[in-house]
């Protein structure tokens, strides 16, 4: 005790971080040579040293990660639910007499965070084995059959995460995966028989002779098959369905190629040519195959915007058992209309209800946007999604979550398609004139030929035409420019869910943004005092006084004190709607509403003995980088407007101090009315992070969720920005635009490339099997320049 004292007076003015998150200690916890912020961070450390997990530290060293969770502030969560029957039957499922459950892992952020949660089974036996995916968050987990899923969730909060149960694998992602499945067999086919039939036809080209030359063009020509009637089968039907719908796609010319390029390989194999054509036509398939299971496999899909409810029924809760008169936990799914149930403190209230008690003071934003408190008294009602304030509260039940205000706009985002086209892609329009003048030069070319000259002229030149045309590079021009920027934007922590946002993005202009915890921090602070020196003397009085209550600016006066040593205050009483009192040392302090009016800012005194000492003057603090957003967007012509439920003064107060025209301000809004404002714009991007936004985000041609963003705004967006938020959208618009010029480039590269090709092919100069070795240098030159683009742009 003696050596912790001293090392006390020793760092009382130099700077301690934390062992644990590395966060800037204040109030020390010592456990020998270690210095902890808060007891949250020690005890994560204790578990972390119980399960023989201090590698942590040197893997997240290693990685160059200096951030962790905090889990000062994390509720005890009561995970007894996960053992009931009901629970297990819905959740776990049964392969090779296994037992398997997927958690949603709530705070993964780095790789140190895949490190801890794999080494699960090492502390827990009743795990054989544990994987997560760090762009979805999800956790499978292989189980013995009777695991304790309750301690299994224990353990996984301990380390500072938040387990939230998903159901397993739906008849959509099982169809999803079998498909998958079939493109991977279609590319290893393809594959194999190209690889065999380039050795038979480097031996034809290398001189074989006659009789050399026909064998092996007869065993390319059985090679072939699997490629022609299975592996192409894809660009077949998609002509088809192209044709069936009279419209043009670039399959088309894909199809006719390989049909014709086969026919005419088959014909010169039957007369003794020794152009085949088998070679590159395999490979093309194969090659073609293989880039878009790549650009599939590239996006980011993140958690998809199926099953949103989930998240928020994920949570137990304690109701009133109406025969033994007792509380028991349960899980939130299972509440019935009716049931009466205890809501903590810092507690979300998983159900629309009845206050029973008298007073409760809420936190509705993720419903209305509204960042401050909500007074409700007993008999009034109280929604899903909101946040309990104050101590303990009883409600009554009256409609559960799937019928709830939270619940119904949970089902529109689930259920409703946006109403707007997407703008169809830049290749999608260069590809039907593309396509429509190849198909006219072919006609053209054979006609010409035919007539004026002889019938394997026309074939020759034709096919010649046609194979030097084949819009591979054009096919890949947006594909690999877009795959290649979304694992550029995965590099610093932006998960794109939709491969079409970035073509949008380049080209929209009109951005709305939600206020509350977009721009703003979503939480109260000091933004200004009057009479700080005499206040600062009162510290100690202020950070008592406040310890006592749960309201948002109590929170914010504690943070603001410098000096936080425990006194002892007689009387304290917090006055619903008005502060706190108490005495000490013989005089009367309250902290209560001041009666001065300050634009868009919440004053509150502290008055000794009827005496006001000083005024506070809180706010909802803009975000770091905002400025720095919006000067950007200035910039770029963006046209930026912010979408709030807050009140006009404080949308005006932000509006003012980032710039954003008056008329752009709208306060006032419901999600519905945010909705329908969007649809008012033809192309739109949608910035927000809760569920009130959620609508709006399902109308809007882009939606972004900010990292701290509920759940439900995660599901709802297409893209998903992990840290610094605000800062990581500058480097998003400077990639979208990239990659749209990227995709020009390559769509003019091609386009040079086809044009001249075309023009060798019509004069003669270019025979069917120089096209086909010609063939692959478009495709070369575009990965090249896509690659050389993309990686261009610098780190946010």
């Amino acid at each position: 005790m003696k050596r912790q004292e001293e090392s006390k007076a020793m760092n009382k003015n130099s700077t301690l971080s934390c062992h644990h998150c590395n966060e800037i200690v204040i109030d020390a916890i010592y456990e020998n040579e270690k210095v902890f912020c808060c007891h949250g961070c020690h005890t994560v450390h204790l578990a972390l040293e119980s399960g023989g997990l201090l590698d942590y530290y040197r893997v997240r060293e290693e990685l160059g990660i200096s951030e962790n969770l905090t889990p000062e502030n994390r509720n005890r969560e009561d995970f007894s639910y996960m053992n009931e029957s009901r629970f297990r039957e819905e959740f776990l499922s049964t392969r090779d007499n296994l037992k398997h459950l997927k958690l949603y892992i709530e705070g993964v952020h780095c790789l140190a965070c895949i490190w801890l949660l794999e080494k699960i089974p090492s502390i827990n036996k009743e795990i054989l084995s544990s994987r997560i995916n760090m762009s979805s968050s999800i956790m499978e987990l292989t189980l013995v059959d009777n695991c304790d899923l309750e301690l299994l969730a224990n353990q996984i909060f301990n380390f500072g995460y938040r387990p939230h149960a998903i159901k397993n694998e739906t008849e959509a992602q099982n169809l999803q995966k079998s498909e998958e499945h079939t493109k991977l067999i279609k590319i290893g086919v393809a594959g194999a028989c190209s690889a065999n039939i380039m050795l038979y036809s480097i031996a034809i080209y290398a001189g074989a002779g006659v009789e050399f030359s026909s064998l092996f063009g007869w065993v390319s020509f059985f090679l072939s098959l699997p490629v022609i009637f299975y592996s192409a089968t894809p660009f077949y039907k998609s002509s088809i369905s192209a044709i069936r719908t009279k419209s043009l796609n670039i399959d088309i010319p894909i199809s006719f190629a390989i049909i014709l390029g086969s026919l005419f390989g088959l014909y010169n194999l039957i007369i003794g040519s020794t152009h085949y054509y088998f070679d590159s036509l395999s490979v093309l398939v194969f090659l073609l195959l293989s880039s878009r299971l790549l650009v599939q496999k590239s996006i980011q899909k993140g958690l998809n915007s199926n099953g949103l409810s989930a998240l928020f029924e994920q949570t137990s809760i304690k109701r009133l058992n109406k025969v033994s008169n007792e509380y028991e936990v349960i899980h939130t799914k299972y509440l019935e209309r009716g049931d009466i149930v205890l809501i903590d403190k810092t507690k979300t209230i998983p159900a629309d209800g009845v206050l029973l008690d008298s007073l409760a003071y809420i936190n509705n934003s993720l419903i209305t946007g509204e960042s401050r408190p909500q007074k409700v008294l007993k008999n009034e009602t109280v929604f899903a999604g909101a946040v309990n304030l104050g101590e303990e509260v009883k409600i009554r039940v009256e409609k559960t979550f799937k019928d709830s205000v939270l619940g119904d706009i949970i089902q529109k985002v689930e259920t409703d398609s946006k109403s707007k086209q997407r703008i169809q892609s830049i290749t999608d329009k260069i590809s039907r004139y593309f396509i429509a003048t190849v198909f006219t030069l072919s006609l053209g070319s054979f006609l010409y030929f035919a007539y004026f000259y002889d019938l394997n002229t026309a074939i020759e030149r034709t096919l010649a035409l046609i194979i030097v045309s084949c819009p591979c590079a054009l096919g890949l021009a947006a594909p690999l420019a877009i795959a290649s920027s979304m694992n550029r934007a995965n590099e610093n922590g932006i998960i794109i869910k939709n491969d079409s946002s970035i073509e949008d993005i380049a080209r929209i202009k009109n951005i709305f943004f939600d206020k509350t915890g977009t721009l703003t921090d979503g939480n109260f602070s000091v933004a200004k005092v009057d009479n700080e020196e005499q206040l600062r003397l009162f510290e100690k009085v202020i950070y008592n006084l406040e310890e006592v209550s749960n309201h948002p600016m109590a929170r914010a006066l504690q943070s603001w004190t410098k000096d936080k040593s425990q006194i002892h205050i007689d009387d304290i009483q917090e006055l619903p709607s008005k502060g706190v009192s108490g005495k000490y040392e013989g005089d009367f302090f309250q902290i209560i509403k001041s009666p001065k009016k300050c634009e868009s800012f919440s004053a509150v005194d502290l008055v000794r003995n009827n005496e006001i000492i000083g005024t506070f003057y809180l706010s909802d603090q803009i975000k770091s980088h905002a400025n720095e957003l919006l000067e950007f967007l200035g910039e770029q012509k963006f046209n930026p407007y912010i979408l709030s439920g807050d009140n006009e003064r404080a949308v005006s107060q932000v509006g003012t101090s980032l710039n954003i025209p008056l008329g752009n301000q709208v306060a006032n809004q419901t999600p519905e009315t945010k909705s329908e404002f969007i649809e008012n714009f033809s192309e739109s991007i949608m910035v927000g992070d809760g569920a009130n936004d959620a609508i709006a985000m399902k109308k809007a041609t882009v939606s972004i969720a900010v990292s701290g963003a509920m759940d439900i705004g995660l599901r709802a967006s297409d893209i998903y920005l992990t840290k610094a938020p605000l800062k990581s959208m500058i480097f998003l618009i400077k990639l979208a635009k990239l990659t749209n010029t990227s995709i020009k480039l390559n769509l003019l590269i091609s386009l040079i490339y086809n044009a001249i090709g075309v023009t060798l092919s019509l004069l003669g100069l270019i025979t069917p099997l120089g096209a086909a070795v010609l063939m692959p240098v478009s495709s070369l030159s575009v990965l090249i320049a896509t690659i050389v683009k993309i990686r261009g742009v610098k780190k946010s």
